[in-house]
């Protein structure tokens, strides 16, 4: 899904996993909670590598 190298990616499937594995541990959770959760925290990290993308852009310029 993501060009990331590969440990970033090894390091995202070990974030979700986890996520999940607690989320499904959650009384009172259903799978909906579970990934409307996962969606937003995959915005976030999403936003995250954007703004660190263009942050390194930024510096090569200078």
């Amino acid at each position: 899904i993501f060009m990331l190298k590969k440990p970033a990616t090894l390091a995202l499937k070990y974030v979700l996993f986890n996520l999940l594995a607690v989320l499904k541990e959650t009384p009172g959770k259903t799978n909906e909670d579970s990934y409307d959760f996962l969606r937003i925290c995959l915005k976030g990290l999403l936003h995250d590598l954007e703004s660190t993308k263009r942050e390194k852009n930024t510096w090569k310029r200078c």
